[in-house]
């Protein structure tokens, strides 16, 4: 994953192995450039080899993608990151957030409306949880299994990715053509706002 910074540079995901990092840390920033380089198509890498040393900053995030046991407690509701984290690789945190939101507007504006009592509105929080569930578990699960393939270290997905690699640089991914990815940007449900809540 490439993405711009607000100070003109840019941002650099690499997936690495759990318990690699020692490994990495003695290849250097150089090193390190160059591992990622071989990774990414032509126009990254380039852009990568020319940086300086000293203009790239690595650091090592740890992610956890998890969910909490319950969303809601009488007067609170977790969405979002709160209420489940997920991986970066897809980047999905936002957008599974807000449709978090408009399922929980669906759900709360009516029944703030009517009034309803403090088990009644605990209830529709519980609600919301089970119909966000599904995809937000369903969209963990796709985040998690392309760095369990990229991350194989047997011959077979070693020469199989790098085949991939060669016969995919440069080239734009067709969503269609993939469910899973087609999950990752479109959704698991259909949410709507329903401009009557």
């Amino acid at each position: 994953m490439v993405a711009p910074t607000y100070d003109g540079g840019v941002q650099v995901g690499f997936i690495i192995a759990k318990g690699s990092f020692e490994s990495l840390r003695e290849l250097g920033t150089q090193g390190l450039i160059k591992l990622i380089a071989s990774y990414v198509d032509a126009d990254v890498a380039h852009a990568l080899m020319s940086s300086k040393s000293e203009d790239v900053k690595p650091c090592l995030l740890s992610t956890v993608a998890d969910c909490v046991d319950s969303w809601s407690r009488p007067g609170l509701l977790l969405l979002g990151d709160a209420a489940h984290t997920m991986s970066p690789v897809g980047g999905q945190g936002l957008n599974i957030a807000i449709r978090d939101a408009v399922v929980a507007a669906n759900h709360l504006i009516p029944a703030l409306r009517e009034h309803t009592n403090s088990n009644e509105l605990l209830s529709v929080c519980r609600a919301i949880e089970e119909e966000r569930l599904q995809e937000v578990k369903t969209i963990q699960t796709n985040q998690a299994n392309p760095p369990k393939l990229m991350l194989s270290q047997s011959i077979g997905m070693r020469l199989l990715f790098g085949i991939v690699q060669k016969i995919g640089r440069g080239r734009e991914i067709n969503a269609s053509s993939d469910p899973a990815f087609k999950q990752m940007l479109m959704g698991v449900t259909p949410v709507l706002w329903r401009g009557d809540a």
